[in-house]
């Protein structure tokens, strides 16, 4: 099967395939909801679009302890992951910082706040993230999220709504 691979970068570019290895990669999101039914959303000075905090899983860590870490060390509260994944989303991507291209396979869970006070008060600079936001149902539907996490956004709203997904 010849099926041609499109990769963007952060910045949603397209970006020509040179034949070199891809790395696989699998990141780990939390779709946290609040007490008032809102949904937290960062944004990554890097990328284009509000985000889902998350990121990659380290070696030996289980799919939920990644979601607990990530979003501890990105907007400083502790959550607990309430479901199996909710979805997988897969898409290519090419971090130009790095020079490498990577499959990545993205594991979406549904998790609530553990107490509703942060733990730290820093947004995790080193990695790019300059604004944390909770989002209205309503705020969500409008924003613009991120190119992997926009094919998501029915899902998400249905899930929440607790209307029947559609197949």
């Amino acid at each position: 099967m010849n099926k041609e691979i499109i990769f963007k970068d952060a910045q949603e570019n397209i970006i020509e395939y040179n034949g070199e290895e891809i790395t696989n990669r699998i990141g780990c999101y939390g779709i946290i909801l609040n007490m008032d039914n809102e949904i937290l959303l960062i944004k990554n000075k890097n990328r284009k679009g509000w985000l889902f905090p998350g990121g990659g899983l380290e070696i030996e860590e289980s799919f939920e302890e990644c979601v607990q870490r990530e979003v501890l060390e990105e907007v400083g509260f502790k959550v607990s992951v309430d479901s199996q994944p909710l979805c997988v989303n897969s898409n290519y991507t090419y971090f130009r910082n790095k020079d490498i291209y990577i499959k990545k396979i993205d594991l979406l869970f549904l998790c609530s706040l553990k107490k509703n006070e942060k733990f730290s008060e820093y947004l995790d600079e080193n990695e790019g993230i300059v604004e944390e936001k909770w989002f209205s149902i309503e705020e969500f539907e409008e924003c613009e999220l991120m190119w992997q996490f926009e094919n998501v956004k029915q899902l998400i709203l249905q899930l929440i709504d607790g209307t029947e997904l559609d197949d």
